[in-house]
């Protein structure tokens, strides 16, 4: 049983500490007339901006939009199971966000969440690995410079507790570098920002 302070692990965490991805996750549905940002790369170019042409209901998959840009009268459609999108005005980035592109930084922010609500961190001892695996693998796969100490507050940020968190680092760090030795495959720089993305 979980204490009443505590914040659920997921995105219910992420967003109390102020991830715009899981506040855009866990967010009301866009109304008609409201202005949005596309946090995902998908058919619509990330950070695209537009205005939501009808109300988004419980279970819609598809939102019609006009996107600022566009030729006027033009309506798109998006694949709300596919594209997150964030109200305007957004969510700035938290003091722990990832230095990365925003495209891989929601990628990783979603494979996070998923490693943090799978598991019962106060009475299960072992994670869910393959979801575990999933991260480190696509964090080395798309060879993003990416530290154990920030995965580690990144984790922290989604509910999962900090011994837990550190124990996940290491296992990240000995995991990744395992993959850079074997396959030759070490992080771009070019892929480490000065700060996140707005």
């Amino acid at each position: 049983m979980m204490d009443a302070d505590m914040v659920e692990p997921g995105p219910t965490a992420g967003a109390a500490s102020g991830c715009q991805f899981c506040v855009a996750r866990t967010a009301p549905p866009l109304a008609r007339g409201e202005r949005f940002r596309v946090l995902t790369a998908d058919v619509h170019a990330l950070g695209a901006t537009g205005t939501a042409l009808e109300n988004t209901g419980n279970g819609q998959t598809a939102l019609r939009v006009a996107l600022d840009g566009d030729q006027p009268g033009t309506e798109s459609l998006i694949d709300l199971k596919r594209v997150l999108l964030e109200r305007l005005p957004g969510t700035p980035p938290a003091p722990w966000a990832l230095p990365i592109p925003q495209g891989y930084a929601e990628h990783v922010d979603l494979l996070v969440v998923n490693i943090a609500a799978a598991t019962n961190w106060l009475s299960i001892a072992v994670p869910d690995w393959e979801r575990i695996y999933a991260l480190i693998h696509y964090i080395w796969d798309q060879q993003l410079p990416i530290y154990p100490e920030e995965l580690q507050t990144v984790l922290a940020a989604h509910g999962i507790p900090e011994t837990r968190c550190r124990e996940l680092a290491s296992i990240f760090d000995h995991g990744r570098n395992l993959l850079m030795l074997t396959k030759q495959k070490p992080p771009r720089k070019t892929r480490r920002l000065a700060e996140a993305p707005r």
